[in-house]
């Protein structure tokens, strides 16, 4: 199963072509040239949504109280492994209907939090963790600095890309206003966010009955291509495999 998610993570980057007449490879685009004041505007969009600090905050806020970080310590082993193993066919030997713990709790005690475990072992472990990840937040910060105009830039010529003059007009504007501002500070830490992870953990199962359906999707549509050149080093490996094998004594 572990094979499938980063190919269909592949396949999700662009469509699959559907005819069956082979296709030479498509030449790169050469970018059009973006007219400056577009890119004015996009600029003050993302000068917003990306200020500097940005990469600090965030990882501050994966410790913090709403954070990522909060959700997978206070999550239960099976809690964790109920989500992927519900997801599993139900000829599966991992399958799991999702219904009570996967896994059986030690000597028939309830089984503790992330947390838990970590503060039974060390007292200090709350303190700990929110002195480092304050400590690595500035840090990032400090060693993003040079990264994060460039960052922006980036952005805003994405989102001069994507919108017309007419729609950057009212969304820089927004951007200059109090609310504006306001969610322009927290938009980037929105999908780092406890409640948007724990979404995103109960769909799994969902998405891991999925997989195997939409890799036969993309099996059948690229059908028509011939197959991907062999990795020279992995064929030389496979090829001595088999030469050891017919090189084997007989028995």
């Amino acid at each position: 199963m572990k094979s499938f998610i980063p190919i269909f993570a592949l396949a999700l980057g662009g469509a699959a072509p559907t005819h069956a007449a082979p296709m030479k490879p498509a030449a790169p685009a050469v970018p059009a040239p973006i007219d400056p004041e577009k890119l004015a505007l996009a600029t003050t969009v993302a000068d917003a949504l990306w200020p500097d600090g940005t990469y600090g905050r965030m990882v501050q806020d994966m410790a913090g109280g709403n954070g990522i970080a909060d959700l997978v310590l206070d999550l239960k082993p099976e809690e964790i492994m109920g989500s992927f193993l519900a997801g599993m066919p139900k000829d599966s030997e991992m399958a799991n209907d999702g219904d009570g713990p996967v896994l059986s709790p030690k000597d028939g005690k309830p089984s503790k939090t992330l947390r838990e475990e970590l503060t039974a072992k060390d007292p200090y472990f709350e303190e700990r963790m929110r002195i480092t990840m304050k400590v690595v937040g500035e840090e990032v910060a400090r060693i993003a600095k040079p990264i994060e105009p460039k960052l922006r830039a980036g952005i805003a010529k994405s989102i001069a890309r994507r919108f017309t003059r007419e729609q950057l007009v009212p969304i820089a504007a927004f951007f200059q206003t109090e609310p504006g501002k306001a969610y322009a500070a927290q938009s980037m830490t929105l999908f780092i966010d406890k409640d948007v992870m724990l979404a995103i953990l109960q769909s799994v199962p969902a998405i891991v009955k999925e997989l195997p359906g939409a890799m036969d999707k993309v099996k059948k549509a690229t059908a028509h291509l011939p197959p991907p050149p062999k990795d020279d080093k992995k064929a030389d490996a496979d090829d001595g495999d088999d030469q050891d094998e017919d090189e084997l004594p007989s028995t």
